[in-house]
């Protein structure tokens, strides 16, 4: 599995979920993120990035930036807070895959949650 995965989001505030795989996070080949978004049609706005495994916390899990159908003309992440749509989808994107995830970085108490489903 790479270090990110790129779903279409189910809210409306964002077009797309970028979520980290494991402990490197997709800011760090923003390239390759946006790559995988061009595949992706009518993907431009406010992508949302799901830091989970790679920052081990989450506090400081959710970040978003712009992307203008091509690329991020401004590598500015902003702290998001996203709504439950995007929360569902990322616990039960880790749900599934949870063996495939890297969590290392995760409590034992989160990476339960995680393999549960349980939004975190």
């Amino acid at each position: 599995m790479k270090h990110f995965v790129v779903q279409y989001s189910p809210s409306d505030k964002f077009s797309a979920v970028v979520i980290a795989t494991g402990i490197n996070g997709p800011q760090e080949d923003l390239e390759q993120v946006e790559e995988e978004l061009r595949r992706r049609r009518h993907v431009s706005g406010q992508v949302v990035f799901d830091l989970l495994t790679a920052n081990g916390t989450k506090s400081r899990r959710f970040f978003s930036m712009d992307f203008d159908g091509e690329h991020f003309p401004k590598v500015q992440f902003r702290r998001v807070e996203p709504d439950e749509a995007v929360r569902t989808a990322s616990a039960q994107f880790f749900c599934k895959y949870a063996e495939e995830v890297n969590l290392s970085l995760l409590s034992p108490a989160m990476r339960f949650a995680v393999s549960q489903g349980i939004e975190i």
